[in-house]
């Protein structure tokens, strides 16, 4: 009888966890993808104030990045524009809006909306309680709602701590998940915004801790303005178990190994932004494995390519 199929479980938001998914929906694999409900920017940010709802955005993403129809993937994305109250939302986000509206359920509402778009995989909103992100800086100010830490560009002030408004009872659903699965990948996505709000509510630490599931890291390929300037790769490595409350190292990081670009962008980008540095000898107390494959996209070397990077995931799952 063949083995059965791997249950992965991918954590975080923005743009790094649907280029993830994209790659991994096309393994034999059972995959799942908790992200986070804490932005406070754009239409997400707008439809909460509005709606008193958790933030939508991140899930609509992760339902695009999961569908086989591009059509009505690209659909999802579609941004009004104009001189009306519409501008600036996204269909999918109005969707999701309706549905969780006439559901009365946030869960409810995102299954739905992935079973019309036929998506492979699962997606799990890490709560559907409506708290906000708040950011401890190292010079004692504090930042209230996801997109004034995101949104606050280059600064010499770093984050000390980040934590919620209030506690996050988590989903019930990505608990399980994270009990059952066979690997955990964190990342990427920017650390503070997209990756750490998931596991800052209540229950995802602890069953991370409790899990008996592979967990892996894909780093970042560039450093994020306001958040992680001037950090090294072990910085990441040392803020996930921070949050993750683990204790012992994480079985596999990902790293791009590296490679030359004719991108007129990729200096101008690099010079604002500068490359993760992957420094080996702090990264081994943390990681048993450093993998350092060709995972960023060859015209856009500050992001990650879905086929590479999900066959690094892959590789590291079955080794």
């Amino acid at each position: 009888m063949p083995d059965p199929r791997p249950k992965v479980v991918v954590i975080g938001g923005g743009t790094g966890c649907p280029a993830i998914l994209r790659g991994l929906k096309d393994h034999p694999i059972d995959l799942t993808a908790i992200v986070t409900t804490m932005d406070s920017g754009g239409s997400s940010g707008r439809l909460r104030q509005e709606f008193n709802v958790p933030a939508l955005g991140d899930i609509r993403r992760a339902l695009a990045a999961l569908t086989d129809d591009d059509a009505l993937g690209s659909l999802s994305e579609y941004r009004f524009r104009g001189e009306s109250s519409l501008d600036g939302h996204t269909l999918g986000n109005l969707t999701l809006l309706a549905l969780l509206l006439e559901r009365g359920n946030l869960e409810e509402a995102v299954e739905q909306l992935g079973s019309m778009m036929d998506i492979r995989g699962a997606v799990l909103p890490v709560t559907s309680d409506y708290v906000n992100l708040c950011a401890l800086l190292k010079d004692g100010q504090t930042l209230v709602g996801e997109a004034s830490i995101d949104l606050r560009g280059h600064s010499a002030v770093g984050v000390e701590r980040v934590y919620l408004s209030e506690p996050a009872t988590a989903n019930p659903k990505a608990v399980a998940a994270l009990l059952e699965a066979d690997a955990i990948v964190l990342g990427p996505g920017d650390l503070y915004t997209s990756v750490i709000p998931n596991l800052l509510v209540d229950g995802i630490a602890t069953a991370i801790q409790s899990s008996d599931a592979k967990r892996i890291f894909v780093g970042n390929l560039v450093t994020k303005p306001g958040e992680t300037e001037g950090y090294k790769l072990s910085d990441f490595l040392n803020e996930v178990m921070r949050y993750t409350g683990l204790t012992d190292w994480l079985d596999a990081v990902i790293v791009d190994s590296g490679h030359d670009t004719g991108n007129p962008r990729a200096g101008e980008l690099f010079a604002s932004n500068p490359l993760v540095e992957t420094d080996d000898e702090a990264c081994q107390e943390l990681a048993g494995q450093i993998m350092r494959r060709d995972v960023a996209m060859a015209d856009s070397p500050w992001l990650h390519d879905s086929a590479h990077a999900a066959n690094a995931i892959m590789e590291a799952i079955n080794s």
